[in-house]
């Protein structure tokens, strides 16, 4: 089974195809939609509402999400 996902995420659109057991190609599919949902939630410079666009608006102390460590690494 082929499961394709489409999405803008990041200011980008994204377009990702799974190819294997339609259970688990639908279970992947939800894995990295989630986590491409997170890290843009997050990371995205061009949604206000992201941990880094309100961390550049306000400067000081910040508390980092828990993979900005090993991104920055």
């Amino acid at each position: 089974m082929l499961v394709r996902l489409a999405f803008d995420a990041i200011g980008t659109k994204w377009s990702i195809s799974l190819e294997g057991n339609p259970d688990q190609a639908q279970d992947l599919a939800k894995i990295v939609a989630d986590l491409i949902s997170e890290f843009d939630h997050n990371y995205s410079r061009f949604r206000p509402d992201s941990w880094l666009s309100k961390a550049s608006k306000n400067p000081g102390s910040h508390k980092a999400p828990a993979d900005f460590a090993k991104l920055f690494e």
